[in-house]
């Protein structure tokens, strides 16, 4: 149960022979997580919708300023190395 805004997205892994997305999340203490769409991920129970090349997309349920349910999407964008 992490924050979502503590979490790095450091990897997208695509593989070849089924074409599923990986990718790898890192918290503040370095611990990596591997996540696949369907994933649950976050401490307000997110589920990864889409891995695209650059980002991973979580989806989360809230309720809005009228109580009713609504779905945010959040990105967690590929972290760029120093240099690039």
């Amino acid at each position: 149960r992490i924050a979502l805004s503590q979490l790095a997205l450091t990897a997208v892994i695509r593989l070849a022979s089924d074409q599923q997305a990986m990718a790898l999340v890192e918290d503040a203490n370095s611990k990596g997580y591997i996540v696949r769409e369907g994933t649950y991920i976050g401490e307000k129970g997110g589920r990864v919708s889409q891995i695209k090349s650059d980002k991973v997309i979580v989806e989360e349920k809230y309720k809005d300023v009228f109580g009713k349910v609504a779905l945010r999407k959040i990105e967690l964008k590929l972290q760029k190395r120093t240099g690039e």
